[in-house]
């Protein structure tokens, strides 16, 4: 380290302005100029809105921001469009970058549509929210929201931007996780999509099991139905999905956890009751109580094609507990997952009969992205819940291939 001519280091700190760009003329080739001289020297000749060089002098413009320059290190470069390479610490215009909080805000208006909406689950006003869109467009130099009346769309550069900002964010989570990882210690959350009555009737045990090995992660349930199941977990808005095979999507790969047979279900005392199987010709006419969608209704459409002129579909209904409740009312038949009514059918308050001429049997699956880096945690949850899902055929079927680091 070279002494300055009062023996004072050339590596001390010292308050200055911005300096507008040096003019190519006044250096030699791609330099940067460079603070030289003492540090009294510089300190006597910075003044506000002027900054010595060592080859001329050049007023700062007006609004110039101190800034911190390191004595003998470059000072700015000689033009706007510097090289990636430029040994330069600073640029003359200190504008605020993006940071991922803005990223995070611009990816929720996106996924709800709604600056109003957003501005809920981010915990901040609506005029906070405006706020770091606009910081985000002036920085792009490009709009990003389309605004026609209380609507919102996104332009081609938000899409374009929407998907690099989605990886930035899953970069930084994979980056975190990786980190928590070096601690040897599973922590953090999954987040698990499933529709209500697999939580109830399939997964309890799961939860309670891997909550005892992994205490400290903590496991978020997203009540999810059919394809939306599907869809969070391709999105990366979920971790794993349960959700009824088959499942034909190449992206995923898919785990079968459960096996369960589809039965009609049945007020207790009814006729047919007694009956072993049930074909789709003795419910003409009768009131059924149907699931309103999802796998399992299309299975049931497809069971009752050959009279569906001629069944009554009484009602449409997405709870389980409604159904089991409507059915024991005696307002109709339904159809059910044998583990589903398998407490009330013990207890006598309801029947359930076979289908006919086959058993209609569901299957359960596992399914999660097959790019996606399986942490500690959910190596582990997939251990679980294939030795906790509830059926021997989930105990044996052979697991996934995934390496525990």
């Amino acid at each position: 380290m070279l002494p300055t001519s009062t023996g004072r280091p050339l590596t001390e700190v010292l308050p200055v302005t911005d300096p507008v760009p040096c003019i190519p003329e006044n250096t030699s080739g791609k330099e940067c100029v460079k603070a030289t001289g003492s540090a009294e020297t510089l300190a006597s000749a910075i003044r506000p809105g002027e900054v010595t060089l060592d080859r001329d002098s050049r007023p700062a413009p007006p609004d110039a921001q101190p800034a911190l320059l390191q004595l003998g290190e470059p000072l700015f470069c000689r033009t706007m469009s510097c090289p990636d390479d430029c040994p330069a610490p600073w640029l003359p215009d200190h504008q605020a970058s993006m940071d991922l909080d803005q990223l995070h805000t611009f990816l929720e208006i996106v996924r709800l549509k709604s600056f109003s909406k957003a501005a809920q689950t981010c915990y901040r006003t609506q005029p906070a929210i405006s706020a770091q869109v606009r910081q985000l467009e002036q920085e792009l130099n490009s709009t990003l929201f389309e605004r026609l009346g209380t609507r919102i769309s996104l332009t081609t550069a938000g899409r374009i931007f929407a998907d690099y900002a989605e990886q930035i964010l899953d970069l930084r989570r994979r980056a975190q996780d990786s980190i928590n990882e070096l601690e040897r210690v599973p922590r953090g959350e999954l987040v698990i999509a499933a529709n209500e009555a697999s939580c109830i009737y399939v997964l309890p045990t799961v939860f309670s099991e891997y909550a005892r090995e992994f205490p400290n992660v903590q496991l978020l349930v997203d009540r999810s139905y059919g394809a939306r199941v599907v869809q969070a977990v391709l999105d990366n808005l979920a971790d794993f999905g349960i959700t009824q095979l088959p499942v034909e999507e190449k992206k995923l790969q898919v785990v079968k956890i459960h096996s369960d047979e589809i039965k009609l279900l049945i007020r207790a005392g009814d006729p047919l009751a007694s009956r072993d199987g049930v074909g789709c010709r003795e419910l003409i006419a009768k009131p059924l109580l149907l699931p309103k969608s999802g796998t399992t209704r299309t299975r049931l459409n497809a069971w009752l094609e050959p009279v569906e002129n001629e069944i009554h579909v009484s009602m449409e209904l997405d709870s389980t507990e409604m159904i089991k409740r409507f059915v024991m009312a005696g307002l109709g038949y339904s159809f059910m997952a044998a583990s589903h009514c398998r407490e009330e059918v013990e207890s006598g308050r309801l029947a359930v009969a076979s289908l006919s001429p086959e058993p209609m049997i569901r299957h359960l699956g596992l399914i999660y992205r097959k790019d996606k880096a399986l942490s500690k945690a959910a190596l582990g949850f997939i251990r679980v819940i294939l030795e906790h899902a509830g059926d021997a055929a989930a105990r044996y079927h052979p697991r996934p291939r995934v390496a525990v680091p």
